[in-house]
């Protein structure tokens, strides 16, 4: 909603190029990108694809944050770390200083977003697409959701990792 409100949105389309330039200007007023990616349902593809995408990096960042603080690692200099340099993701500036924080309930709620990786394994199944890293990815969102927090925000994908290796990845005030 704030990104709409802001008019910051990435607007990704199907449909006919006559029906795209008659709605271009309504979608222009909540997106700086506004794209006709083919006919109808390539926009919804498109959605999906960007949200998988973004779903993995959240699903490696619940992961690998708890190994590295069980190694020994301090969790904000890691942080700073995965926010500034060659990892660094929407993902990891979104979610990672709400974990250092202990926060997870301030994004879309994970059994919503689960329903993104389920289109995707649908469509790995019967077009025959391998989506190895995405099954991975799968399979972390439903050790969370096992877990109970389905209700709270994909940031809390790192809360079973903590309980498997028994640490928290917070700042010490978090």
């Amino acid at each position: 909603p704030a990104g709409a409100e802001a008019g910051t949105l990435t607007v990704m389309c199907g449909g006919t190029p006559e029906t795209f330039a008659a709605m271009s200007p309504l979608l222009d007023r909540i997106g700086t990108q506004v794209l006709h990616m083919g006919p109808l349902g390539s926009g919804q593809l498109t959605k999906t694809i960007n949200n998988v995408i973004y779903d993995i990096n959240i699903a490696a960042l619940a992961e690998v944050l708890p190994m590295a603080v069980a190694m020994g690692l301090d969790p904000e200099r890691l942080a700073s770390v995965v926010t500034t340099g060659t990892s660094r993701s929407y993902a990891s500036q979104y979610f990672v200083p709400r974990i250092l924080r202990g926060e997870f309930d301030e994004g879309y709620p994970l059994a919503k977003a689960y329903k993104d990786l389920v289109s995707a394994a649908a469509v790995s199944v019967g077009r025959g697409f391998p989506l190895p890293v995405t099954a991975a990815a799968t399979a972390t969102y439903q050790m969370a959701l096992l877990a109970g927090h389905g209700a709270r925000d994909k940031g809390a994908m790192v809360l079973p990792f903590e309980a498997m290796l028994g640490v928290k990845v917070r700042a010490p005030s978090g």
